[in-house]
């Protein structure tokens, strides 16, 4: 009159050969919907994360058609500027990296397409840019070893820093 007791799948109530809650059948089915709910959830982020870069990117694109003169430039933070920049080269396709700040040895921006290594020095001046920083900067190139150097100002250049460029790989916006 002894009853052997055995375990039930919670699932289907089939009865288990070994131990645990469910069947194997029931185990495999359980797993392809965790794994169906992973792809989807994974699926469902990568979605959100698009839109969020497509909203960011618009509101840059936004802000870029607001800044229209000088005198809006000139508002700007030099943090503010070095961004405007480099989300312009973004545009443009380049990899940017941001060194600005103290310690930055005259390069704001590091812009790589494909190969290349291009860098930025960023200048949110009112007076004019001469020679010394074009110098100081095209060593800073040299040093980083970059193919090709930009220096973006919201003033001018001098004729004695525009007389240094010609023939270098720097190019003066």
């Amino acid at each position: 009159i002894y009853k052997r007791l055995t375990k039930k799948c919670t699932q289907c109530g089939n009865p288990l050969s070994g131990p645990g809650t469910y069947c194997s059948s029931c185990l495999m089915t359980i797993q392809e919907a965790a794994r169906r709910a992973s792809a989807q959830r994974e699926a469902e982020e990568r979605a959100r994360a698009d839109e969020q870069r497509r909203r960011r990117e618009q509101r840059e694109e936004e802000a870029r058609q607001r800044l229209r003169t000088l005198a809006e430039l000139n508002k700007l933070t030099g943090r503010q500027f070095e961004e405007l920049i480099a989300s312009l080269f973004k545009k443009d396709g380049y990899v940017v990296r941001h060194c600005g700040g103290s310690g930055d040895e005259g390069i704001d921006l590091i812009l790589e397409l494909d190969q290349s290594k291009d860098v930025v020095q960023c200048k949110r001046w009112k007076s004019d840019i001469g020679s010394p920083v074009l110098r100081d900067f095209y060593g800073a190139m040299m040093h980083a070893a970059a193919r090709h150097g930009f220096i973006i100002t919201t003033a001018s250049f001098s004729p004695s820093a525009r007389a240094f460029a010609q023939g270098k790989p720097i190019t003066l916006i």
